[in-house]
């Protein structure tokens, strides 16, 4: 059996309550069977993460961090960005499409996901 679980960003963690991960200083909601205080890890594909330019342009309701982009790779129908935050490095992997806002190298964003998107594996 292969052991391929493809890209991810896995964030170390520790259980606050049964909704909420402790991630580098950021709570960040995710469901969890294990109990408080316990380590754990957040796993989220890169492509179930979206970038905004302010909090404004975020959805109420979504899993959220600031950041600030530290690359930006365009690669035909795909830009690859890593962002710096608290909880860590994200890679984010949006589409090319026409409208979407381009982040430059050292601009603030949001990074935003539905937190649906997130699994709590353990640590």
């Amino acid at each position: 059996m292969a052991n391929f679980i493809g890209e991810i960003n896995l964030l170390d963690g520790t259980v606050a309550d049964a909704t909420t991960v402790d991630v580098g200083g950021a709570s960040i909601q995710a469901v969890s069977g294990a109990s408080a205080g316990t380590p754990v890890a957040l796993g989220i594909r890169p492509e179930r993460l979206s970038l905004a330019g302010s909090e404004d342009d975020v959805a109420d309701g979504r899993g959220r961090l600031p950041g600030t982009v530290s690359a930006r790779i365009y690669h035909g129908d795909l830009h690859f960005y890593s962002v710096d935050t608290v909880a860590g490095m994200l890679r984010v992997k949006e589409e090319n499409r026409p409208g979407l806002p381009l982040h430059d190298e050292g601009a603030r964003v949001v990074v935003h996901w539905n937190p649906a998107s997130v699994s709590v594996l353990a640590d």
